[in-house]
């Protein structure tokens, strides 16, 4: 059965999903003509997030830790490619309208994206990562260094 869904973005941009994009995550009776209005997603992430589930509407439904074993330490190439779009906050924005809108399978490959991409990055890397300014003094630093000597590589 095809369900036209609106959808309501942030940004107060409108649009319509047919068939059965959403089905697993919107109740087909509560369907209606009005908006459904998605206040911690924009109209471009919710836009991306639509054609991750577009193309994904024919993935054979398994278990959450089923997918999650099937993801970890490698992301299906498609997924891998259609992710290379986003820069790191474009990415977070991903990762939190997948979460807002319980999408657990994009979660779970956001969440894996970066953590490739954290994975074996000293504090300095991942300071330059995420444009975080270091503001310590040296010898504070070097105090929280020698407190958490188990978070170095």
């Amino acid at each position: 059965m095809r369900y036209s869904v609106f959808l309501q973005s942030f940004s107060l941009l409108h649009f319509t999903s047919f068939s059965q994009i959403l089905k697993q995550n919107v109740d087909a009776e509560s369907l209606s003509e009005h908006p459904i209005p998605l206040m911690n997603v924009t109209g471009e992430i919710l836009e991306k997030i639509i054609e991750w589930l577009a193309h994904h509407q024919n993935d054979v439904v398994v278990e959450r830790d089923e997918w999650r074993k099937k993801v970890s330490g490698t992301i299906p190439q498609w997924d891998r490619d259609f992710m290379e779009q986003f820069d790191n906050d474009g990415l977070f924005h991903m990762l939190m309208g997948a979460n807002y809108l319980d999408i657990r399978n994009l979660l779970d490959i956001c969440t894996e994206l970066i953590s490739v991409q954290l994975k074996g990055k000293n504090t300095e890397q991942l300071r330059a990562h995420f444009g975080i300014i270091n503001d310590f003094t040296p010898e504070e630093e070097a105090e929280m260094k020698k407190e958490n000597n188990w978070n170095e590589i």
